[in-house]
């Protein structure tokens, strides 16, 4: 091979590793707050620090999200609430909570998971999208879940949302008002429509 050929390809090499590190680099940047995981326990996330950007398992033992709030997943982590924990999501119609995996994030996350948590938990106003393993997982327990949208999710059994109750509080849990869209199950056990399934 030629001295120019190989010249021209060593430019070729160094101008799409700028390129992808400029483009990493931006993605980051839209970052405001990042959230390596872990315990969150008595944090309040607001729109100024948003978006928040995880990057680790997280469990919630008392969280609270404000209106226009944004979090991204970076990578396939899980956001799980303790049992007795509690999560508050109060978004609102004008300035929905959106939480979902990044630009960057191609393998999805785990979506969020209740068990056992506080009566009190909420989900208002949110939009919950790219999970791999269910939207939303409800496990012996009753969060409130109003006026959300839940799409583009994937899960063994049920896309958008997967409920295990085995107690006499089935009849307490609440889910109004939503839109559980675009999800996929991986099983045929339950049955899909290709057209919005709304609570």
């Amino acid at each position: 091979m030629s001295i120019v050929n190989m010249r021209f390809i060593n430019k070729i090499v160094i101008l799409a590793v700028v390129f992808l590190l400029f483009s990493t680099a931006t993605s980051f940047a839209q970052c405001n707050t990042f959230v390596s995981g872990g315990t969150i326990d008595g944090e309040t996330w607001t729109k100024a620090g948003s978006p928040y950007c995880v990057d680790g398992n997280l469990t919630i033992k008392n969280l609270t999200i404000t209106p226009g709030v944004i979090v991204e997943f970076l990578d396939n982590y899980q956001f799980n609430i303790e049992p007795g924990g509690v999560l508050k999501a109060n978004g609102a119609s004008t300035e929905k909570i959106v939480i979902k995996n990044s630009a960057i994030n191609g393998k999805g996350w785990q979506g969020i998971r209740f068990e056992d948590s506080d009566s009190t938990c909420k989900l208002i106003y949110c939009t919950i999208e790219g999970s791999v393993n269910s939207g939303i997982r409800i496990a012996e327990c009753t969060p409130t879940i109003d006026h959300c949208v839940v799409t583009k999710n994937m899960g063994a059994l049920g896309g958008g949302i997967s409920i295990t109750l085995t107690t006499s509080e089935n009849h307490k849990l609440n889910i109004t008002d939503c839109e559980i869209t675009n999800n996929t199950s991986l099983t045929d056990v339950h049955p899909k429509s290709k057209r919005p399934f709304r609570l």
